[in-house]
């Protein structure tokens, strides 16, 4: 079975010239390079998304690790001088550099320049509440990466009661 591009009838000779297909092979190219910048736009915004999750579980878990502590324990005490923004990262009650298991790499370091590490920083204040008065510990827990030079922080406030 022969294939031909040419059109048939009235015996002149036609068909889809150089430049009709040129133009063709322009247009898909150009459709192509749009659906892979598409994916490699997917695929970041997934890195991103990974990361981020990894950076969530890590303060979940630590949030419950501080809940289960003692109130009473050495890590919970609390730094006045960052009572006043809890949300700080310049003055920190606790702060340790984890990888994506919470393994301690660094103890008490700052590892925002390593990529696959995580910046794991906690800040307590001590408050009391109520007659009779209440001790309980507010506590900010923040996890930090570095992607592509950005800083991106998740964050988590919770409170630790005497009880707990």
């Amino acid at each position: 079975m022969k294939f031909s591009f040419t059109k048939r009838g009235n015996n002149k000779e036609s068909g889809y010239t150089i430049l009709e297909v040129l133009v063709g092979v322009s247009i898909l190219a150009v459709g192509l390079l749009a659906v892979a910048q598409m994916q490699i736009t997917a695929i970041q915004g997934s890195d991103k998304s990974d990361e981020g999750t990894i950076a969530l579980n890590l303060a979940q878990r630590e949030m419950e690790r501080i809940i289960n502590m003692d109130y009473s324990d050495a890590i919970l005490a609390d730094n006045p001088a960052n009572n006043g923004d809890l949300f700080s990262t310049a003055s920190t009650d606790y702060q340790d550099c984890v990888d994506y298991t919470g393994t301690t790499v660094v103890p008490g370091g700052n590892c925002l320049d390593d990529p696959s590490l995580y910046n794991l920083i906690y800040n307590i204040k001590n408050n009391t509440t109520g007659v009779p008065p209440t001790p309980y510990k507010e506590v900010v827990l923040m996890v930090q990466w570095k992607r592509k030079g950005r800083t991106y922080t998740r964050t988590l406030r919770f409170v630790k009661s005497l009880a707990s």
